[in-house]
């Protein structure tokens, strides 16, 4: 998860790093995690914030906060110098990029990023798409906490909706208006058990027989619920060494045995009977074939879900306490599979890669460079200006240097937005773990390509007719390069199919969802109706993109106008800044 901060929050976070609960005041010779404790009091103490004019009209302040936690003693780090040398050695924590440093929130204890991963998940669905987290977000996450800080908080009226209620009004947003994804511990709709019926065990409200037959559901149900939370955790610890999400899972897969310490273990194995299951008998259809990432997690994640509820209603009738801990588990999990769905893998992406394909505009071809710190300040230069897509193509250098460049490029563009494309060579594709390969007319047929990379790799076909675009589309290819356009300083063509065919191909797209359909046009009327990305390629610059856009194209493909600039990055926004007004 990466999310864009302001200047105040860093402060923040930064300054609550310097307290911490002790019980003596010896000096601080390390580096603490930071807590929700020190994030109110740093709040607090940050002059002029929006969070602490909100806390002070409730009214909240610092003594108040040191006197309703008597054990604990705030001492701040740089009071001294020994201390303030050991403040300046401190790691950045949290991902940061107004100024292009990066920071982990690896330092926040566990309830801090949890407070933080669900705010901002909540926000992001209200607020618009240019959002910075600021610090009344920071004191929003604090609220949603069931911790003695979120405690604290709520009950002095400093509670998600009012804060949340403030937050859309500074926006200009009618919080009546948007639906707002029920995730947190508030939000758990309230069950109808009474206070009698919350004990920790209540067998006897069903008979023997009953109980034997829930134990049994249960017992099953918490087996595979366990084993679906494993399977996540290891894909977010070990596929995108996500310290954030693996703590999240982790905590999540704790609490659920920690509840199921409810249900008495004697019980549970008596009533446990796997010989006589049903349905180990039965096989469904795709039990045992999963073709992807994506596929084993929307597998566990169903499982995940389904096991949680079952334990949650059975939970009702022998542990009221289970019920409750499952049903919140349970909405966490929903906000964990849609986090999961934007987050870049750095194989196959939970995101799926056409998604994000769908949705690019901007797409830049780069070759070799004469060094390779020269390659990297481009491609980063690159990305900086928002590119979509980038294409490794260079036809004049040998393989291992193509494979070094290739592999640094996927280096480069991990775990970011940008989708990373290798010309011409499927096996250097495959080799570097690209998100894609490009072939145009005298490269291997599409069949063959797919062949060797497999479904998930995304496969692009240069294409100069409308000829060669119906028979890249009937082969299943993802996306076209249709051109060129324009005469192109980096590759020499026969042919300039130029705007024209540009023309012709769009006319064979409904403008709102660029889906090839049939239209009146005999060599168009046969394209199969499939939605597919189409972009304009050959000498494409900013005095010309305009005729591109008049033909109906809102995606361009370019090389010297971005790698060859003085300013790549500049130029690059300018070109989205043209594409995307189109779409306004």
């Amino acid at each position: 998860m990466k999310i864009d901060i302001t200047h105040g929050v860093d402060r923040v976070l930064r300054h609550a790093e310097c307290y911490r609960k002790i019980e003596s005041k010896e000096p601080i010779s390390e580096p603490v995690a930071v807590s929700t404790l020190g994030v109110l009091l740093a709040l607090l103490d940050e002059e002029e914030c929006r969070a602490a004019d909100w806390l002070a009209e409730c009214p909240i302040d610092r003594n108040l906060v040191i006197e309703h936690f008597p054990n604990v003693v705030p001492c701040k780090i740089g009071e001294n110098s020994k201390n303030k040398e050991i403040a300046n050695q401190f790691p950045q924590r949290i991902r940061f990029f107004l100024d292009g440093d990066e920071i982990t929130v690896g330092r926040l204890e566990p309830p801090m990023q949890s407070a933080v991963f669900f705010a901002v998940q909540r926000l992001h669905d209200l607020l618009p798409q240019q959002w910075v987290f600021a610090t009344e977000h920071l004191l929003y996450a604090l609220t949603l906490f069931e911790d003695e800080i979120g405690t604290f908080l709520r009950d002095r009226n400093v509670t998600p909706d009012t804060l949340l209620e403030k937050i859309c009004r500074q926006e200009g947003i009618n919080i009546t208006e948007p639906e707002i994804l029920s995730v947190t511990w508030d939000d758990a709709p309230e069950d109808t058990l009474s206070q009698d019926d919350k004990s920790s065990c209540n067998s006897n409200l069903c008979t023997k027989d009953d109980q034997a037959v829930v134990y049994r559901i249960l017992d099953a149900s918490a087996n595979r619920a366990m084993e679906a939370l494993r399977v996540l955790e290891d894909y977010v610890r070990f596929g995108l060494d996500d310290a954030e999400l693996t703590t999240l899972t982790k905590t999540m897969r704790h609490e659920l045995a920690a509840a199921l310490c409810e249900l008495p273990r004697i019980e549970r194995l008596s009533a446990r009977n796997t010989t006589a299951d049903v349905g180990t008998a039965i096989e469904g259809t795709n039990e045992y074939r999963r073709i992807s990432l994506s596929d084993v997690l929307a597998a566990n994640f169903s499982r995940l879900q389904e096991s949680l509820r079952s334990l949650e209603e059975y939970g009702k009738i022998i542990a009221p306490p289970l019920a409750r801990t499952t049903e919140r588990l349970r909405y966490e999990s929903y906000t964990l599979q849609k986090v999961l769905q934007h987050i870049p893998s750095a194989t196959l992406q939970i995101c799926d890669v056409r998604q994000r394909l769908a949705r690019a505009s901007l797409y830049v071809l780069i070759d070799a460079r004469e060094t390779e710190a020269a390659f990297i300040d481009r491609v980063r230069a690159i990305m900086q200006g928002g590119t979509d897509v980038i294409q490794f193509r260079d036809k004049y250098i040998d393989d291992r240097l193509r494979l070094q460049r290739c592999e640094l490029l996927r280096e480069l563009t991990e775990h970011s937005p940008t989708l990373m494309i290798v010309n011409d060579r499927p096996d250097i594709a495959l080799l570097c773990r690209a998100d894609g390969v490009h072939v145009g007319q005298e490269e291997l047929p599409l069949a063959d390509v797919r062949r060797l990379v497999g479904g998930e790799m995304l496969i692009g076909v240069s294409t100069h007719s409308i000829e060669q675009a119906r028979q890249a589309i009937q082969d299943g290819a993802d996306y076209l390069g249709a051109g060129p356009v324009f005469t192109s300083s980096t590759k020499e063509f026969e042919q300039f199919p130029g705007l024209d065919y540009l023309k012709q191909l769009m006319s064979g797209f409904q403008t709102s969802g660029f889906r090839l359909q049939e239209s009146e046009t005999p060599e168009v009327r046969s394209l199969k109706p499939e939605a597919i990305p189409v972009f304009a390629i050959g000498g494409i610059n900013l005095d010309n993109v305009s005729q591109v856009i008049d033909a109906g194209l809102r995606r361009i493909a370019v090389q010297s106008v971005v790698t060859e600039s003085q300013a790549p990055a500049a130029t690059c926004r300018q070109l989205k800044e043209l594409l995307e007004s189109t779409c306004n």
